[in-house]
C-alpha cells in the first residue's frame, strides 16, 4: 500500500466532542463496574487480574459524576492526540491511515477496477454526513446465490482503528488475487463476503470513541431483554442504518473490530447465562485466535478468547443484538491493546491477523445449508429451528436458502412457513463443510383438531382449560366428556392442559387434515408441593421460608421483606427424584417476582448427582402477574433429580424478590400402565395404533425408542384386551377407544370386548383372495403367507373420517389392519412370483386360526379325498415353550372349541371359540394360562369339539 499522509481539517477538530480516556484502579470490580453502567459511562477495558479498569467520558461533568459515586480515576494519554501531534513529521513513519476522504476514493476505486467481484453500497450516512459504505466481494457480485453471507465491521469506536487497517489490506487480498490464488478464488466463489473497515467515520475524524453526538455506538443497540435504548439515548445514525442493513440481508455470521486489548469476545455480554450456542460460539473464537499467536497465547485470557459478560457486562452491544434479533453469530475480536499505534506497526498487525481472517471466511462453510421451496418448487420464507436450540434461522429470498452454522454431530432440525405443514429431519453435520438439506413445504389446510382428556384410568376430565400456542393462542375448555376442538391451520404445536384440581400438562402435537381424535392423558404427579404444609419437603439456606401471600402460603426469598445484597442463597428438594422408570418428565409452577433487573437474578436449577447443576431458566427484572411455567425434564428420564431455585444478588439495590406456588413434576412412570400409550408422549393416537398393528406383524415399528422385543411396560400399554398377546384386536379396540367418548378399554372397565368372529374362506387364482362369512362384522385381521412374500394388498372400502392402520411386512409375508366402524367390500393379496401352496395363519378379530391354501384351486379337484374332522397330532411334542395344533375340518361354518386341561382335568386355556370354514387350521400355545401366566411341565390334553365331534390328544411340556 502506498505512504499515504493523514490530514484534518480545523473545521472537523473544531467540532469535536472533547472525550478523553481514564484509568481507575478498582479493589471491588464488580461493585465499581455496576456503578459505571448505571452511571452509563462507556467502559473500554477491564483486567480481571489487576483490576484495572479503562474509561472513556465526554467531558469533565461525566468524570466528576464518577468521583461522586466514590470512584477515583487518572488520566491516560490519548494515543489519538499522540498520533495527531505526530503528522508533523510524517516522515518517521513508512506508511500511515488513510484519510477518510482517501478511504472513500479506495472503496470506489476497488468497486470500479473489479467489477466482476466488487460491489459498493451505501448503506448510510453518519451524523455530519459522511458516508456508511459496504463492499461486498464475491463472485457473481450483482446476484442474490445460495450461499453463506459474512461481514466485517471495524471502529464502531472511532479511536480504535487497527481494524480499519486490517480491512482494508483483507480488502486488497480479496481483490487482486482473485483468480490468481486457489483458495482467496474459492472463498470469494462461495461467500458473499461484506466489508464495512469504517462504521465510525466522525469518530475516527475527531480521534474519539463516540460519534459525533457523543453516543457510544456500541452501547446503542436494543437489548435481548426487550429494553430498546440500555444507554438513554436515541438510536444513532449509524446504529439504525447498520440494523437496517443487516435486516436487508441474511448474514451468517461476522466479527466487528476494536482495540485496547488483545482477545476473541462472544456473547452475551449483558448476562452471565450462556447463549443456546455456547459451545459453537467458543469454536468461532477459537478459529481467528488458534492463529493470531499473541492473541492465543495470552497470559491475561485463556487461548485468547473470553464471554462478554464474564469479562464485564455491557448492555446495548452490537454483537448481542446481532444474535438475539438477526440470525447472524457476531464476535467481537480485541485485535491490540495500542488502540492507534503508529502505523509503522501496522505490517506486524496484519501479520498477526491475515491467517484469522480468512480461516473465519472459511468457517462459513460448516454446518447445514439447503433451499426451503414449496410444491411448486417457488422458494419460500422459511423459518429454520435446531431441536433443543432457541435461535432461529431464516431462509434468504429470492434464493431461498438458509446456512445454520453447527459444530459436527447429529440433529434434528425443522422447516416451517406460515400457511405450510413444517417438515422434521435428522442430519448429521460431517467434521467439516456442509451438510445439505431441502425442505419441500406442502400447503396447510384449515383443520379441525379434536381432542379430549383422560385420566391415566380412563376418566374423562371436564372443565379442563387446553390452549394451543398458535398465533394467536387459542385456549378452549372441555365438556362433560372431556371433549375439545378447535379449528387451526395443518402445522406443529403445543397443547398446554391445566385441569381444576390445578394439575397440568403441556403436550407436543402435529395437527394435520383428517386427523382422529388425540386421547390426552393427564400425567400423575410424582412430586406436587402448594406449601400449604410449610417448607417440609425442601432444604433452605439463607432466607428461604413460607409466606402466606394473597391467601395461600407461597415459596419466597425473603419472606420478612426485601432480599439482601450479595446473597447466594438456594432451596432444595430434600431427596432426588427417581426417574429410572420415568419417560417424558416435566416441572411447572407458577411464580411472580420483583429484581433488580440484570443484576439480580433467581436461577432454577436441576442436577443428576447433587453436585453439578444446570439452569434450566433465571428470572430478572419484574413479573407482577402470576405466570406458569413449564419446562422439560427429559434429559433426566432414567437417572435422578435433584431440583433447586437459587437467588444470587449483588452489592446494591435490594427489590421483593420471587414468589413460587404449585410445583408439579409429572411424567409417565412405566410401573404404571398407560394403556394405549405405546409412545409414552401422554397422547393417545393414530401412531400408537399403526406401531401395535405393526409390532403385531412382526416388525420393529419405533426401534429409535424401544427396540423389538418391547420392554414389558410398553407390552403392558400395548395390551389393552389384557390377553397377554399384541394382535391387531388390540389396535382396533383403541380405533373405538379414540371415537367413542365413553369407551373404557377392556383393561380398564373388566368387561371383555364381545364381537362376533366372520368365518374365512381363503382361495388362491391369481391373488389370494379372503372371503369373510360376514364382512361388516370384520374389526381386525392379520395374516401370514409365508413362506411366500406379499408384493400388493388390495383392501377396498370406505375408511374416510373413521379410523383405519394397516401394515405389510415382506420379511415375513405378514398383513394386518385394523378400523372402527369402516364400510369392508374385500380383499385380496397379490402374492410374489411362482407361489407355493402354503398354511394361511391368520387371526380375525383377535381369535387365531389357519387354512392351507393350494395354490390354483387344488381344492376343486373333483378325484381330491373328502376332508374329514380330525384333531390331529401337535408339534413339536415333547415341547418348550410352544407348539402347534392343528386340526381339519369337513364343513363349513363349523362351530368350534379348542381347548387344553392338565392331568387334573382343570381347564387351563382356550385357544379358539368361535366358527370356523372347512380346511386344515393351526393354532399355537404359548404355554401361558388364560390369565397370562406360565403353566409348570408336565402332561396337558388338547380337546377339539364341534357339534358332532370331540377328540383329545396328550402332549408333554418339558421345561
Amino acid at each position: 500500500m502506498k505512504r499515504i499522509l493523514f490530514t484534518l481539517c480545523l473545521l472537523t477538530m473544531a467540532t469535536a466532542v472533547f472525550a478523553y480516556p481514564l484509568r481507575i484502579q478498582s479493589w471491588n470490580l464488580k461493585e465499581d463496574l455496576k456503578k459505571l453502567n448505571e452511571l452509563k459511562v462507556s467502559i473500554d477495558y477491564v483486567n480481571l487480574q489487576t483490576g484495572v479498569i479503562h474509561i472513556e467520558v465526554r467531558n469533565n461533568e461525566e468524570r466528576d459524576k464518577i468521583h461522586s459515586a466514590g470512584i477515583l480515576t487518572e488520566l491516560l494519554p490519548n494515543p489519538a492526540e499522540a498520533y495527531f501531534a505526530s503528522l508533523a513529521d510524517s516522515a518517521k513513519d513508512d506508511r500511515s491511515y488513510y484519510t477518510l476522504t482517501q478511504y472513500q476514493n479506495f472503496m470506489q476505486l476497488t468497486a470500479a477496477q473489479y467489477p466482476g467481484i466488487c460491489q459498493l453500497v451505501q448503506f448510510g450516512t453518519s451524523v455530519d454526513s459522511r458516508p456508511l459504505l459496504m463492499l461486498k466481494i464475491s463472485d457473481n457480485v450483482a446476484l442474490e446465490e445460495t450461499e453463506p453471507e459474512l461481514k466485517y465491521i471495524s471502529s464502531i469506536h472511532g479511536d480504535e482503528v487497527v481494524g480499519y487497517d486490517m480491512l482494508i489490506r483483507l480488502i486488497q487480498l480479496l481483490t487482486t488475487q482473485y483468480g490468481i490464488d486457489p483458495r482467496i478464488t474459492n472463498l470469494v466463489d462461495n461467500t458473499e463476503i461484506w466489508i464495512n473497515p469504517m462504521l465510525n467515520p466522525d469518530g475516527y475524524a475527531a480521534g474519539i470513541r463516540y460519534n459525533a453526538n457523543g453516543i457510544d455506538l456500541n452501547r446503542n443497540f436494543p437489548m435481548p431483554t426487550g429494553n430498546q435504548h440500555p444507554d438513554g439515548e436515541p438510536w444513532a445514525a449509524e446504529t439504525i442504518a447498520v440494523m437496517d442493513f443487516s435486516n436487508a440481508h441474511d448474514f451468517d455470521l461476522a466479527i466487528n473490530f476494536h482495540g485496547g486489548s488483545l482477545v476473541i469476545n462472544y456473547p452475551w455480554d449483558y448476562t452471565y447465562i450462556l447463549t443456546p450456542d455456547n459451545a459453537l460460539l467458543i469454536e468461532m473464537a477459537l478459529t481467528y485466535s488458534r492463529e493470531n499467536s499473541p492473541m492465543f497465547n495470552s497470559t491475561e485470557f485463556v487461548h485468547g478468547i473470553t464471554n462478554g459478560a464474564a469479562w464485564y457486562v455491557i448492555t446495548g452491544s452490537m454483537q448481542d443484538w446481532n444474535y438475539y434479533y438477526t440470525d447472524c453469530i457476531e464476535l467481537t475480536a480485541e485485535i491490540g491493546y495500542d488502540k492507534w499505534p503508529p502505523a509503522s506497526n501496522l505490517d506486524a498487525y496484519w501479520a498477526d491477523n491475515e491467517e484469522s481472517l480468512l480461516k473465519y471466511i472459511e468457517f462459513a462453510q460448516n454446518g447445514v445449508k439447503g433451499i426451503v421451496t414449496n410444491s411448486s418448487g417457488t422458494p419460500i420464507a422459511a423459518t429454520i429451528t435446531v431441536a433443543g436450540n432457541s435461535k432461529l434461522e431464516h431462509t434468504d429470498l429470492p434464493a431461498g436458502d438458509y446456512h445454520r452454522l453447527l459444530l459436527p454431530g447429529t440433529y434434528q432440525i425443522t422447516a416451517s412457513a406460515a400457511g405450510y405443514i413444517p417438515q422434521t429431519v435428522n442430519i448429521t453435520v460431517p467434521p467439516t463443510g456442509f451438510y445439505s438439506q431441502n425442505f419441500t413445504l406442502q400447503s396447510a389446510l384449515l383443520t379441525t383438531f379434536e381432542g379430549q382428556v383422560r385420566t391415566q384410568a380412563g376418566i374423562t376430565l371436564s372443565g379442563a382449560s387446553v390452549t394451543l400456542n398458535s398465533n394467536p393462542p387459542i385456549t378452549v375448555q372441555t365438556d362433560a366428556q372431556g371433549l375439545f376442538s378447535f379449528t387451526v391451520d395443518e402445522g406443529d404445536y403445543q397443547i398446554y392442559l391445566a385441569t381444576a384440581d390445578n394439575s397440568t400438562g403441556t403436550y407436543p402435537v402435529q395437527i394435520r387434515q383428517n386427523d382422529h381424535r388425540n386421547i390426552f392423558i393427564m400425567q400423575s404427579p410424582i412430586f406436587s408441593d402448594n406449601f400449604e404444609s410449610g417448607l417440609g419437603n425442601w432444604t433452605a439456606t439463607g432466607t428461604w421460608g413460607i409466606v402466606t401471600y394473597e391467601g395461600s402460603n407461597v415459596l419466597t426469598d425473603s419472606p420478612s421483606g426485601n432480599y439482601s445484597n450479595s446473597q447466594n442463597r438456594s432451596v432444595t428438594i430434600n431427596n432426588p427424584l427417581s426417574f429410572a422408570q420415568v419417560v417424558n418428565p416435566g416441572l411447572s409452577f407458577k411464580c411472580k417476582y420483583a429484581l433488580e433487573d440484570s443484576y439480580d437474578y433467581v436461577y432454577l436449577e436441576a442436577s443428576a448427582n447433587g453436585n453439578t447443576w444446570t439452569v434450566l431458566d433465571s428470572y430478572t427484572g419484574t413479573l407482577s402477574t402470576w405466570t406458569p411455567k413449564t419446562y422439560s425434564l427429559a434429559n433426566y428420564a432414567g437417572n435422578q433429580l435433584y431440583l433447586r431455585f437459587r437467588i444470587q444478588t449483588d452489592y446494591s439495590q435490594t427489590a421483593d424478590g420471587i414468589y413460587i406456588d404449585e410445583v408439579k413434576i409429572t411424567g409417565i412412570n412405566n410401573n404404571q400402565a398407560v394403556f394405549g400409550d405405546v409412545t409414552s408422549d401422554g397422547i393417545i393416537n393414530m401412531r400408537d395404533i399403526a406401531f401395535i398393528t405393526e409390532y403385531a406383524i412382526g416388525l420393529d415399528p419405533i426401534p429409535e425408542i424401544d427396540v423389538r422385543p418391547w420392554e414389558a411396560y410398553r407390552i403392558t400399554n400395548a395390551d389393552v384386551d389384557g390377553n397377554s398377546i399384541i394382535d391387531a384386536f388390540d389396535s382396533y379396540l383403541l380405533c373405538q377407544y379414540i371415537s367413542v367418548a365413553d369407551y373404557l378399554l377392556p383393561v380398564q372397565s373388566g368387561v371383555p370386548e364381545e364381537v362376533t368372529v366372520p368365518v374365512l374362506t381363503a382361495s388362491y387364482s391369481d391373488n389370494l383372495y379372503l372371503n369373510f362369512s360376514n364382512i361388516d362384522e370384520l374389526k381386525s385381521l392379520t395374516v401370514s403367507v409365508a413362506p411366500n412374500s406379499i408384493n400388493q394388498v388390495n383392501h377396498q372400502g370406505i375408511y374416510n373420517n373413521q379410523p383405519f392402520v394397516q401394515a405389510i411386512n415382506n420379511e415375513n409375508g405378514a398383513y394386518g389392519f385394523a378400523g372402527y366402524n369402516i364400510d369392508q367390500q374385500s380383499l385380496s393379496i397379490t402374492l410374489a412370483s411362482n407361489p407355493e401352496d402354503f398354511t394361511l395363519f391368520y387371526t380375525i378379530n383377535g381369535v387365531p386360526g389357519s387354512q392351507f391354501v393350494t395354490i390354483g384351486n387344488a381344492t376343486d379337484d373333483p378325484f381330491a379325498p373328502e376332508m374329514l374332522t380330525s384333531l390331529l397330532p401337535n408339534s413339536p411334542n415333547p415341547f418348550n415353550p410352544e407348539t402347534t395344533l392343528y386340526f381339519t375340518l369337513a364343513k363349513h361354518n363349523t362351530p368350534v372349541s379348542l381347548t387344553i386341561y392338565n392331568l387334573k382335568g382343570q381347564l387351563v386355556r382356550h385357544l379358539v371359540s368361535g366358527v370356523l370354514a372347512s380346511g386344515k387350521h393351526s393354532f399355537v400355545w404359548n404355554g401361558l394360562d388364560d390369565a397370562g401366566k406360565e403353566v409348570s411341565s408336565g402332561v396337558y390334553f388338547s380337546c377339539l369339539s364341534t357339534p358332532d365331534y370331540q377328540q383329545t390328544r396328550k402332549m408333554l411340556l418339558a421345561k
